[in-house]
C-alpha cells in the first residue's frame, strides 16, 4: 500500500515465530544474493529492523518486525527506492505465508 513518500506492506506472523522468522529472512536474503544488515530502531521498543540491499542495485528494503503485534512490515522510501524491491516484497510475503500455513492434515 502506497502511504505518501512510502509503499509498506504489513504481513502478520504467528507468534512463536521469533527465531524461525530471523533464520528464515536470513535465508531468503541470502538466496537472492541480497545484503541483510541489522539497524536499531529507537521508535518503537522491543522492534527489529533490518535493511536488504541488492550489489550494486540502487534501493534499500526495509523490514521492521514487531513482536508485540506479531507483524512485520516491509517498506519501501521514496528516497531509496529500486525496480527489485516491490518483486522482493511480493515474493517475502508468499515464502512468508507458504512457511507460516499450518500443516495439510490427510
Amino acid at each position: 500500500m502506497y502511504l505518501g513518500d512510502m509503499f509498506e506492506t504489513r504481513i502478520d506472523i504467528p507468534s512463536n515465530a521469533d527465531s524461525s522468522l530471523f533464520h528464515l529472512l536470513r535465508a531468503f536474503a541470502q538466496d537472492r544474493g541480497l545484503t541483510i544488515r541489522e539497524m536499531d530502531l529507537k521508535g518503537i521498543p522491543g522492534a527489529v529492523h533490518w535493511h536488504l540491499n541488492k550489489d550494486s542495485w540502487p534501493g534499500t528494503l526495509e523490514l521492521t518486525w514487531n513482536s508485540q503485534n506479531n507483524e512485520l512490515v516491509a517498506t519501501m522510501r521514496s528516497n531509496r527506492q529500486g525496480a527489485w524491491i516491490e518483486a522482493t516484497i511480493l515474493e517475502l510475503v508468499h515464502v512468508l505465508t507458504q512457511h507460516n500455513r499450518p500443516p495439510i492434515e490427510g
